[in-house]
């Protein structure tokens, strides 16, 4: 095991197909298928700082003996598919085709890889530009009424907070506004295939609160108990959805809720009232995920996995249920799932969890060696920074 814990990044994508089931918004973007924040005591924007120029490739950083299986491997291809791809976002000219390399909000990821590695060159050029595509090209045409898988504002809450960008503040806020009642109070929006738009809008509301907008109290009170709804459906069976082929499980869909009740948990900390129902359902969807979606010995190759054994390693099936299961796993998205165990080593500091999140992390790097979109190499990056954050934590805390 290498004596550092090293560090990492992201960019994204997007395709025609009617992503997420009726998600709202007017947003044009069609697609086919949470949450390392900035600390709280930075709630002012600030001067881009101008650190330390590009080092040399990995940078070692968290001296420790502690590292997760796979760090070296992750680092390496975080430097060279980071720079690929917020090259080409800085290069394309075609607005679409710059959109479509941005999805899962490549700004927070390259913003976070600056914070990570200690390096604002060349990632805070990428966040920028990736800041700049996302808002100028998608929020502001659609008048900030984006579709609901495609409500991304942490990347424009860092760019708001690390670089001074009024800008950012505004779109935040627009979104927040627009948005703050988007989600009617109707019985479909407890329909797992809601689970999505339900999830973002939570954490866009978490971070507009955070940049100073008083809490819509009644929205986020329903936002939380559909969120909670929705682990309830995927871990009992209990499904409101009427078309039989939307009650299923979708790994990485559990990842996203997971995240945004996290974000809202923390903060619920912070303001001195913690919602202990978020905790016990996390624990609930993560042993029911591992107990009936966790393939332990993935068989085949990129592109056809099976779980018939052969690799070694693990990852998640990408969808479980009475009419739509998929037997195979899905590796590209384990980093999506990955937070929650990490949330729930160092919240119940119960190393059984850490054992579950290495799997989880060194099956998503050993399995996926190549990002052929932007969008594949977003989502492996967008929260896996919460991951090594709260196991870094469990760690320095004594959790064993």
């Amino acid at each position: 095991m290498k004596n550092y814990i090293l560090i990492l990044m992201l960019p994204l994508f997007l395709s025609a197909c009617g992503g997420g089931g009726g998600d709202t918004g007017t947003g044009s973007t069609t697609e086919t298928d949470s949450v390392n924040t900035i600390s709280e005591t930075q709630n002012t924007g600030g001067s881009e700082n101008t650190g330390s120029s590009e080092n040399s490739d990995p940078i070692e950083i968290l001296p420790g003996g502690d590292a997760p299986p796979g760090m070296s491997e992750f680092i390496s291809r975080m430097y060279k598919y980071g720079k690929m791809w917020g090259s080409y976002l800085q290069t394309e000219s075609d607005a679409k085709l710059r959109i479509y390399q941005a999805y899962y909000d490549s700004a927070r990821t390259f913003y976070q890889i600056a914070k990570f590695t200690g390096q604002n060159t060349p990632w805070i050029g990428y966040a920028k530009t990736a800041r700049d595509v996302i808002a100028n090209d998608y929020y502001i045409p659609n008048n900030y009424k984006p579709a609901g898988w495609w409500l991304f504002s942490h990347g424009l809450e860092m760019d708001w907070r690390v670089s001074n960008n009024a800008n950012s503040l505004t779109d935040v806020l627009m979104l927040h506004n627009n948005l703050a009642g988007i989600a009617p109070k109707t019985e479909k929006w407890n329909r797992q295939m809601y689970s999505r738009p339900v999830a973002y809008n939570l954490e866009n509301h978490m971070v507009a609160e955070r940049l100073g907008q008083a809490r819509v109290v009644e929205e986020v009170e329903f936002l939380v108990s559909m969120a909670l709804g929705h682990i309830k459906a995927w871990t009992t069976g209990e499904y409101i959805d009427v078309n039989p082929d939307d009650q299923h499980v979708q790994a990485f869909m559990t990842g996203l809720t997971a995240s945004a009740l996290i974000e809202y948990y923390e903060r619920s900390v912070i303001l001195g009232n913690p919602d202990t129902r978020i905790p016990k359902a996390i624990k609930v969807l993560a042993d029911w995920l591992w107990k009936n979606m966790w393939v332990a010995d993935v068989g085949g190759t990129a592109g056809a996995w099976n779980d018939k054994g052969g690799t070694g390693y693990g990852a998640f099936r990408f969808r479980h249920g009475k009419t739509n299961a998929s037997p195979n796993p899905a590796p590209m998205v384990a980093q999506m799932i990955v937070p929650m165990y990490g949330f729930l080593y160092k919240h119940n500091c119960d190393a059984v969890y850490r054992a579950k999140a290495d799997l989880i992390f060194e099956g998503g790097v050993a399995l996926v060696t190549h990002f052929s979109k932007g969008k594949f190499f977003n989502q492996q990056h967008r929260t896996v920074f919460t991951y090594l954050d709260w196991r870094k934590e469990g760690i320095k805390a004594g959790c064993k």
